[in-house]
């Protein structure tokens, strides 16, 4: 757990938490509206990453005693990888996370589209590039609005341009 801990800050985040908590119970806070929002959304991306630190020692637990009880048989080694799989998982979107610490992390993005040179093909690959933009915010949780759409001749998209909204 340390290396966890280490890695991904968890003292300073739960004390951060705890400081938090005990701003958001004084009654002259609730005053100013938008400080109390910034407070609540600091509080509720705290609770999110001390949640995954959890379960990802959690998982790293469970990968030791399985493979203490590797011995076991092919049902443990299917779980197994199953677990690691998972942990693999909650891994990458940790560390994804450290990767934004900046202020300006949290805002908001514009993302335009304009095929190039190429024609019908580069109007299609641009409409296809767009729908992998919008699932992938999609999974990701990120709010998406179509700002503006322009459709080939032919076939897909001469431009397109969408607001994504994040945390």
């Amino acid at each position: 757990m340390k290396n966890f801990e280490v890695f991904f800050d968890l003292p300073n985040q739960k004390a951060r938490l705890e400081k938090l908590n005990q701003e958001l119970a004084q009654p002259e806070v609730w005053a100013n509206h938008q400080r109390v929002q910034h407070l609540q959304r600091e509080k509720k991306q705290l609770e999110e990453s001390i949640r995954q630190i959890q379960e990802l020692q959690e998982k790293k637990d469970e990968i030791e005693v399985l493979l203490e009880l590797g011995e076991e048989g092919e049902a443990i080694q299917t779980e197994l990888a199953q677990t690691i799989e998972n942990f693999q998982h909650l891994l990458d979107d940790l560390e994804m996370q450290t990767l934004f610490t900046q202020p300006d992390d949290a805002r908001n993005a514009i993302l335009t589209i304009h095929p190039g040179a190429g024609g019908t093909e580069s109007q299609d690959w641009a409409q296809m590039l767009l729908r992998m933009y919008l699932r992938y915010a999609e999974r990701k949780g990120f709010k998406t609005k179509i700002i503006d759409i322009l459709p080939g001749e032919e076939a897909g998209l001469k431009s397109a341009t969408v607001r994504i909204e994040g945390n």
